[in-house]
């Protein structure tokens, strides 16, 4: 029930087309609808993130609202916001964040916090979520991450608007920091994106 966590945005990819080509074969999904990573602007969406101006994630980041996450405006997170570097990461996190405990040492089943306000999972912490998009334009050689990880005890990580670019290739090893969740699309109203 944990996240796949160790997973580069290449990976991120296959999995989402093997998906896709697996549920319409067996008649689950319709021939239109194909399993993606997430934009940067749906995975802004899910956090509540709707008025976001700029033309790419690196332009969105730099205009991003300060002191506000994904459970609201107040640090440290309250008790259940998510899986952070905490306590009981002090072993294997580069930091912690004094005065929060979520009980895990690494990645938190999935569904083990609250939700946000649109009843989704786990946007904040457990693992990094790659977003299907390139950083700073069509040209970019860097991808990007949002979210934070069981290893994230900074602030700045941890805010909503956060973006953290990177290789699409990278993943790193151990217990992973990296992973990703799907989307579905109607790929009549959204066309691929041609990322890194």
């Amino acid at each position: 029930n944990h996240p796949q966590a160790g997973v580069s945005l290449i990976e991120a990819r296959a999995f989402c087309e093997w998906l896709t080509q697996k549920e319409r074969a067996e008649g689950l999904i319709q021939e239109y609808h194909a399993y993606r990573v997430p934009t940067d602007l749906q995975w802004s969406a899910m956090n509540g993130l709707f008025d976001e101006d700029g033309n790419t994630p690196e332009i969105r980041d730099v205009r991003k609202k300060a002191g506000e996450y994904p459970w609201g405006t107040e640090w440290p997170p309250p008790p259940q916001s998510g899986n952070f570097a905490d306590a009981s990461a002090k072993r294997t996190a580069p930091g912690s964040i004094a005065g929060y405990d979520d009980g895990f040492e690494l990645t938190s089943p999935v569904g083990s916090f609250k939700p946000n306000p649109y009843d989704i999972y786990d946007l904040a912490g457990n693992v990094w979520e790659w977003i299907d998009e390139p950083y700073s334009g069509p040209e970019s050689r860097l991808a990007l991450v949002r979210g934070g990880s069981w290893s994230s005890f900074q602030q700045s990580n941890l805010l909503t608007a956060f973006r953290n670019p990177l290789r699409p290739d990278y993943k790193r090893g151990g217990a992973g920091e990296y992973g990703f969740r799907c989307v579905i699309v109607d790929t009549r109203k959204s066309p691929a994106v041609t990322a890194p």
